[in-house]
């Protein structure tokens, strides 16, 4: 129909105004709000052509912002009554209303500086419970150059959970320089992504062995190998983390080869032997057939599924 994205863009840009009130439907709201969102960031509306419809945007976030609110309050009563026996659990990821309130603090970053209740509510979001909403919050402020307390900044760079997606994301935003220099170390964010391959709320222990040279499509670098354990009475299991470049000093958010592959570190076997033979078969994966084998869906493949595979 058109020509290209940007023309479709100009084109929704024109028709804003009937946009807005069709996001008073509910069947409407949200891909209506997600266009928005899309022409606010592209540059195609600005602050002056929203200024009519500012107070039904902060009214319909304040809301969101209460719901989140409610769902942090009730994960922190789950989390403290959860017994330390049970099995590990994976991070709590609820996207549909973390993606909401980030979108209205994309349209409400329009009023940041006339405006005295925006800075206010995106103090509320950074004062959240919930690790992702502040995460996501710093990420928009920063991309457009709105001032992000350091402390933060470190908050996440510090904990092994959330320093790769610190990296990554300063990244994509072109705001690496913000990113705690102190951490910014090849170990450090190998780490990271290992922790993020399997999204658990926590992990006991990772203990660094030693890294290797190796070549993956077509890219040379650095794998490090870990053991790792989720809990304390747990055996420890073989974690590999990549792709870091060659020049040590430098490091990469390429995380193609990290992984928690969930297998036991065998006791009657040299430890070398384990890795390398993991790491073969990651490597192996990512060859068009054999990705095909161990993924009948065709998604992204994840190391696990050929652990699986195998022990059926």
């Amino acid at each position: 129909l058109f020509s290209n994205l940007g023309d479709s863009l100009k084109l929704a840009a024109t028709l804003y105004p009937e946009l807005l009130q069709l996001a008073g439907i509910d069947d409407y709201k949200k891909p209506v709000m997600s266009l928005l969102v899309t022409l606010v960031d592209s540059g195609y509306i600005n602050n002056m052509q929203l200024v009519n419809y500012f107070n039904t945007i902060y009214f319909d976030a304040k809301i969101e912002l209460k719901k989140q609110q409610g769902k942090d309050e009730k994960r922190l009563d789950e989390e403290k009554n959860k017994d330390n026996d049970a099995e590990p659990v994976r991070n709590y990821n609820s996207n549909e209303n973390k993606n909401e309130l980030n979108d209205y603090a994309i349209l409400l970053l329009l009023f940041y500086d006339n405006n005295i209740n925006v800075p206010k509510f995106f103090d509320k979001l950074l004062l959240s419970k919930d690790d992702v909403v502040r995460l996501n919050t710093a990420i928009v402020l920063l991309r457009n150059n709105k001032p992000v307390a350091d402390s933060l900044l470190e908050w996440f760079a510090e904990k092994d959970k959330w320093r790769g997606m610190l990296y990554s994301r300063l990244e994509q935003v072109k705001k690496l320089d913000k990113f705690p220099a102190r951490y910014k170390t090849q170990l450090d964010l190998a780490r990271s992504y290992l922790v993020a391959d399997k999204e658990y709320y926590k992990v006991d222990s990772i203990v660094f062995i030693r890294k290797q040279n190796i070549a993956c499509q077509g890219k040379k670098g650095f794998v490090y190998f870990f053991n790792y354990r989720v809990k304390k009475e747990d055996d420890w299991k073989i974690g590999l983390s990549g792709l870091q470049p060659e020049n040590v000093l430098e490091v990469s958010s390429n995380h193609k080869l990290s992984v928690m592959t969930n297998k036991k570190i065998k006791e009657d076997k040299p430890q070398d032997e384990q890795f390398q033979e993991q790491l073969k078969r990651l490597l192996f994966t990512f060859r068009k057939s054999a990705r095909n084998f161990f993924d009948a869906e065709k998604n992204s493949y994840r190391f696990t599924k050929a652990g699986e595979y195998e022990e059926r």
